[in-house]
C-alpha cells in the first residue's frame, strides 16, 4: 500500500480488503455455478486479482475510509456483478456486498434493484 501512495489511515484497511474480497469470491463460487445458460459463471483467483488492480490504479486519489469503502464496492461490482445475467442473482450479489461491508469495513451501505432497464442494483453508502 506504501508504494501506491495511499495515506496512513488507509493503510490499517488492507486486512479488511483482503478478507472481504476473498469472501466475496468464495461466495461467488460456490453460489453462482455455472449452468447451460450461464456458462460464463466461472469465477477465479484472476478476479480477485482485477478488483485490487483497480484499487491500486486509483492510488492517491483515496482520502478516506468511506472512500475507500466505495471504491472497493464499485471495483467488486465491476468484476462480479457486471458478469451476471439473472436478476436474481444481481439482488443477491447486492445483498452479500451490503452484509460484507458491514462486516468488514463496519459501513452501512443500502442496496436496491433500480427500476431502470438495466436492472442494475444501486449502492448507497
Amino acid at each position: 500500500m506504501k508504494k501506491y501512495n495511499y495515506q496512513q489511515t488507509i493503510t490499517k484497511s488492507a486486512k479488511a480488503l483482503v478478507s472481504a474480497t476473498l469472501e466475496v469470491y468464495d461466495l461467488a463460487q460456490r453460489q453462482l455455478l455455472p449452468t447451460p445458460t450461464k456458462s460464463h459463471y466461472t469465477f477465479n483467483l484472476r478476479d480477485v486479482s482485477k478488483v485490487f488492480q483497480g484499487l491500486t490504479k486509483a492510488a492517491g486519489g483515496v482520502e478516506d475510509g468511506l472512500q475507500l469503502v466505495r471504491l472497493w464496492t464499485h471495483e467488486v461490482l465491476r468484476v462480479f456483478y457486471d458478469r451476471l445475467v439473472d436478476d436474481t442473482d444481481r439482488l443477491w450479489i447486492g445483498t452479500q456486498l451490503t452484509e460484507l461491508t458491514e462486516k468488514h469495513f463496519k459501513e452501512k451501505v443500502r442496496t436496491q434493484m433500480c427500476v431502470c432497464v438495466c436492472a442494475c442494483v444501486c449502492v448507497t453508502l
